[in-house]
């Protein structure tokens, strides 16, 4: 029987398509067909623990999966707390107000519940003549301690030194030492002149289990930084560092607003906004908004994104040596920075909900993942999310395996509404598929193409992309600005052709379809 008519994209609502009430059982029935030609294939729940080394897949639950990063509520206060002023801070010496905070620190640290309060005013972050780097930033590496300053945000730190704002990396040796359940919340970071650490954050958080962060907002200048040479995340966190980042507004930064790296894992980010990433070559390549690497058990839950230079949300595979740096021992290079020694995929990543939307300058996407190295990303699920409005495609998939798209509505893009793609590596031809196992269910995908000059698909498969199933969904045309004119391609890139693509739940596509070459072997 035919398919319904499609109506007109305009009167498409942007909601996300109903998923078909069996599409479990469909998938379970029809599963040891696809077996066969396509990887990932997943059926019913299995009752009973998976096989010897297998990894089960990831949670693609609708329900607010956040739960793994609880910690203390943001908004319980202080019983005793330290007045930062009381021992300097916030007074104009020359020095600045970093040792008079760290005297702070110092007295709360002997307390039950340490907490350290900054009153509402500017506290400025300088290097005075002689000071060694690492005494330089604010260091709360006390357990459980709150640093805090006015709820109404009025409290600034001013970051006027080549250092970070905020560092945690306490014992500054390899291995760090741990500081857990640390508290920061209701602080505005700002570096207005250029200042900075290339490759770090203005907040660095090293080792730092069931870390709390909470409305706080990041500000700096990109370009005079890039002027200098900079290129500086907006937070970052590495080794080992677990818990909540919540409410907090990352805006003009010259590396990745928020960086998730080296060793993160069980972190959730809620309810963050990054914006106006911006660098250029040979300094940086365009910077995401968010970029996940090298870490594990992340679940970004209604993160928005927009008008950064790179992608909305990079997931990728962190690489290259640490970064050395002044004044510090051999055996810390690789503390103070995210870089690690070895490449390491992000695996287990939820992303769930929120806008990557208006980003790519020069063509990049909504939502990138991919690698530059061999490993590639691991067990990706993308949630409700949206992708409008972004200069190149609104998704991109170009390394990765065990990727879940389920319900993205993805419109306006300049190229294709999602693109998955299948990247070789120089040198390495012959090697097998680093895209496989790709998933996309009740997406609706329209109006696309606003950019490009010839004729793209809805969903593009190119090169040797193995196992890309699309489920249920709709893909419309566009009108006379889209160049959407397509509702699924598949195309081959040289000799390296698409496999196993298969179709399940009658997905409605009113474009044309083209295999062009495709081996479904």
């Amino acid at each position: 029987m035919a398919p319904p008519p499609m109506r007109s994209p305009r009167h498409i609502p942007l909601r996300h398509p109903p998923r078909p009430r069996s599409l479990g059982r469909l998938l379970g029935a029809l599963c040891p067909f696809f077996l066969q030609i396509t990887t990932g294939c997943v059926g019913p729940a299995v009752v009973g623990s998976p096989s010897p080394g297998t990894t089960p897949p990831p949670v693609t639950s609708k329900a607010d999966p956040s739960t793994q990063g609880q910690v203390a509520s943001s908004s319980t206060p202080c019983q005793t707390p330290v007045d930062a002023r009381t021992f300097g801070a916030g007074q104009g010496a020359p020095e600045g107000d970093g040792p008079a905070i760290q005297r702070a620190i110092r007295a709360a640290s002997a307390q039950q519940a340490p907490c350290v309060q900054l009153p509402s005013g500017d506290y400025v972050i300088r290097q005075a003549p002689g000071q060694a780097l690492r005494e330089v930033p604010i260091r709360p590496e006390v357990d459980g301690l709150t640093l805090e300053g006015a709820p109404d945000g009025t409290t600034r730190i001013l970051l006027e030194a080549d250092s970070f704002a905020i560092l945690v990396n306490k014992g500054d040796t390899r291995p760090l030492l741990p500081v857990r359940g640390l508290r920061l919340r209701h602080l505005t970071i700002e570096v207005p002149g250029g200042h900075g650490v290339s490759d770090a954050g203005a907040i660095q958080l090293n080792r730092c289990p069931d870390v709390h962060v909470a409305d706080v907002r990041i500000r700096m200048n990109a370009r005079a930084q890039v002027a200098r040479g900079l290129k500086m995340s907006g937070l970052a966190t590495s080794q080992g560092t677990s818990g909540l980042l919540e409410r907090i507004h990352v805006d003009g930064i010259s590396k990745a607003g928020m960086y998730l790296a080296s060793g993160t894992h069980h972190l959730t980010v809620r309810g963050c906004e990054t914006l106006h990433a911006w660098n250029e070559p040979p300094i940086n390549a365009p910077p995401p908004g968010l970029s996940i690497s090298d870490a594990h058990e992340i679940t970004v839950v209604d993160h928005h994104a927009h008008h950064n230079r790179g992608a909305g949300l990079l997931i990728g595979t962190n690489g290259g040596p640490p970064i050395r740096v002044p004044e510090l021992p051999s055996d810390a290079y690789g503390a103070y920075y995210p870089g690690a020694l070895a490449h390491g995929p992000a695996t287990r990543i939820r992303v769930v909900g929120g806008s990557f939307s208006d980003n790519g300058e020069v063509g990049g996407a909504g939502i990138l993942i991919g690698s530059g190295y061999p490993e590639v990303p691991r067990e990706i699920t993308l949630t409700d999310v949206l992708a409008r409005g972004n200069r190149g495609p609104g998704i991109v998939i170009e390394a990765g395996a065990d990727i879940a798209i389920d319900g993205a509505v993805v419109s306006g893009n300049g190229a294709q509404g999602i693109l998955v793609r299948d990247v070789v590596l120089p040198g390495a031809a012959g090697a097998g598929p680093r895209t496989t196992g790709v998933r996309i269910s009740n997406a609706l995908i329209h109006d696309n193409g606003r950019a490009v000059r010839v004729d793209v698909g809805g969903l593009e498969v190119r090169g040797g992309a193995e196992g890309v199933g699309l489920i249920g969904g709709i893909i419309a045309v566009g009108d006379e600005g889209s160049r959407q004119r397509l509702g699924v391609r598949l195309v081959p890139e040289g000799e390296r052709r698409s496999r196993g693509f298969f179709t399940v739940g009658a997905p409605r596509i009113a474009a044309p379809i083209l295999f062009d070459g495709v081996d479904a072997r």
